[in-house]
């Protein structure tokens, strides 16, 4: 099967406006179905203050649905710690 986080998919992701210091992951996913998800940290977030929290969710929405426009399944998940905690 080939990936659906192509180079096109990475470019568009890496180039939105995203608040300096965020940390986002992508990760391919299989199951159930194949899909991407956009990843943040707790710690990571608590360290934005409210404007740049609300830029951040406009732009995960910006991403989802241009993603899902182009027929990519993609959802936001969330780990407590950037750390592994």
């Amino acid at each position: 099967m080939d990936s659906l986080y192509t180079d096109e998919v990475r470019r568009f992701v890496n180039t939105r406006d995203w608040p300096s210091g965020l940390i986002i992951q992508v990760a391919e996913q299989d199951e159930p179905a194949p899909h991407l998800n956009l990843i943040f940290y707790r710690d990571n977030w608590l360290t934005f203050d409210f404007e740049d929290q609300s830029k951040i969710t406009s732009t995960v929405k910006e991403v989802m649905e241009k993603l899902w426009s182009m027929g990519i399944p993609t959802y936001v998940g969330k780990m407590e710690s950037q750390y592994g905690d």
